[in-house]
């Protein structure tokens, strides 16, 4: 799938854009980027993620999978048919996604912006969603317990595993000098 997208961006590419690649265990991004900012992103799930802050059933991914709808997109007499989320499974997946990094990123606001304005729209049946929400979801309990010293060394070492993992395969993928760029801008942050 990666291929064909990549094969099908390419044919878009001038001297100001990009694909950009980004491939994890969970998830492949595949980016169109013009002047180094993301036009637009494919999200490829490979299996469901892994939330923290709230608890997802597994079987939510095969119910996305199984109530997805296949689109047709035309752009210069060329047709490309793309598998998405019923509307439904997209707003959950934004609620999901909002209440999952909200702390660290607020800027997922625009999830629940979006939701709210398809809901006062009636694009969507709001009880049908929020019963589909409740059925697949739960938050999960708090149990606090202290780290250890050898609970803090393991997550720095899995910690900078993936991060060495993660530049291999920028460097594999992009190149030396893309990835330099990428960690000057991470340590700018």
């Amino acid at each position: 799938m990666v291929e064909k997208i990549s094969a099908f961006l390419s044919e878009y590419l001038d001297s100001s854009s990009t694909i950009a690649i980004i491939d994890n265990p969970t998830k492949t991004h595949v980016d169109f980027m013009v002047n180094n900012e993301i036009h637009f992103r494919f999200d490829l799930y490979k299996q469901l993620p892994i939330y923290r802050n709230i608890s997802l059933k597994p079987a939510f991914f095969s119910s996305v999978i199984e109530s997805a709808s296949v689109i047709s997109v035309t752009e210069d007499n060329r047709v490309a048919s793309i598998k998405v989320p019923s509307k439904t499974d997209d707003l959950i997946l934004r609620y999901v996604e909002y209440h999952e990094y909200y702390a660290a990123r607020p800027d997922k606001i625009k999830h629940v912006e979006y939701i709210q304005q398809k809901i006062v729209g009636n694009e969507i049946e709001q009880v049908k969603m929020l019963d589909k929400l409740h059925y697949y979801t739960a938050f999960p309990k708090v149990a606090y317990r202290k780290k250890t010293l050898k609970d803090r060394l393991v997550e720095k070492r899995d910690y900078y595993q993936s991060n060495l993992g993660k530049m291999k395969h920028l460097y594999a993928t992009v190149g030396l000098r893309a990835l330099i760029c990428k960690i000057t801008e991470k340590i700018r942050k």
